[in-house]
């Protein structure tokens, strides 16, 4: 059974700053036409969970049932990126925290956009984390991150400023936009 929060999408500044740390993302590994954020994606019929990952895969999986995705990115020991709830105890948060190589925590609660008005929806209950996989530190303690929140207004903001006339000028120099 799936959950209509299982669809929302990730936001746009987000996938763009996992792309500058992880990336280059070349699947989208739980995703439908309508929230899919690489050109290769599995969707709920192709069930990514049974799927071959490549390394660049990208996944947000659905909320309602994550474990899965967990595992299959432990198993398919490629390069991969999963934005999941921040590790609280749960069963799976142990098995994240002895194969990843890093964990990115954000200063504020993501808004997950509702694929079908494209707007942002506020109250997330919980944190969020990405959690990438490769990397030399499987079998031992992943890299912490924190992200800023003037990080996160920086990638919101990403092309919307011209550096001229921007009162930010000079902030997000050495940034670079996704083509």
């Amino acid at each position: 059974m799936t959950n209509s929060r299982d669809e929302w999408r990730t936001p746009a500044w987000l996938f763009r700053l996992a792309q500058s740390m992880f990336g280059p993302y070349v699947l989208d590994a739980a995703a439908s036409d309508k929230n899919a954020l690489c050109a290769r994606f599995y969707d709920l019929e192709n069930d990514g969970t049974n799927q071959e990952w490549v390394d660049g895969t990208w996944c947000n999986p659905p909320y309602s049932n994550i474990t899965p995705w967990v595992v299959n990115a432990i198993e398919q020991d490629v390069r991969a990126t999963l934005l999941i709830p921040s590790p609280n105890g749960e069963f799976r948060d142990l098995k994240v925290l002895t194969a990843c190589s890093e964990i990115v925590f954000f200063q504020q609660r993501i808004a997950f956009i509702n694929p079908d008005t494209g707007v942002a929806q506020k109250g997330n209950p919980r944190g969020s984390v990405l959690v990438h996989f490769g990397g030399a530190a499987k079998g031992n303690s992943p890299r912490l991150r924190v992200i800023s929140k003037a990080t996160i207004d920086l990638y919101r903001n990403w092309g919307v400023f011209d550096q001229k006339k921007s009162p930010t000028k000079g902030a997000i120099v050495g940034l670079r936009r996704c083509r």
